[in-house]
């Protein structure tokens, strides 16, 4: 639902609604991209340190290890954010408000959605093989590419996860565009 948020300066700005509170409109994309960032990594958090068991890790550590987490993951969004900013910044009004832009903004949230899962998914699978996150030993892997892949190719079915990972993207993509709603209109200063 679109409403009307009133800035500082008392002026009235098109705003969509982010749950209950209203969103600024240049804010809503952002807004969710960084929070499925955020909701992801603790979830990948939560899932490591089921991996590990409560008891060999001990439950005492899980609020440090969350609370770090998050410190870190609000850092992470913030950078991931940036570029979805800049561009919604520098593009004129009429392209924001045209349906190529909210097409695009849907390709990038699928994009973003099919990346954090695809992360997601590769340090289970490492933290399976060596017993910790990505280390120096993910560098290798860039370093010696051809080989890893190979190897990768024949251990797994990537065709089913990559299957898997963008369908996953495109029922998060669908859900965060049902209930998140861009306002048509745009800002005028």
């Amino acid at each position: 639902t679109v409403g009307r948020f009133r800035g500082r300066a008392g002026s009235a700005y098109d705003c969509a609604r982010l749950g209950s509170e209203p969103v600024p409109w240049g804010l809503a994309f952002p807004c969710l991209v960084a929070g499925l960032a955020i909701a992801f990594w603790t979830l990948l958090r939560l899932v490591l340190f089921g991996m590990v068991g409560p008891s060999q890790a001990g439950w005492g550590s899980l609020p440090f290890v969350l609370l770090k987490g998050l410190w870190f993951d609000l850092a992470t969004a913030a950078w991931l954010v940036a570029p979805f900013l800049l561009v919604h910044a520098l593009a004129p009004v009429r392209w924001r408000a045209s349906r190529i832009w909210k097409a695009l903004r849907l390709l990038a949230l699928w994009a973003c959605t099919a990346f954090l899962l695809f992360g997601a998914v590769a340090e289970v699978v490492f933290w399976e093989e060596f017993s910790t996150r990505f280390n120096f030993i993910a560098v290798d892997y860039l370093v010696y590419t051809h080989e890893v892949l190979g190897n990768i190719r024949q251990s797994y079915p990537m065709g089913l996860i990559f299957g898997g990972i963008g369908r996953a993207a495109l029922v998060i993509t669908w859900l965060g565009a049902r209930f998140t709603r861009f306002p048509d209109t745009t800002l005028s200063w």
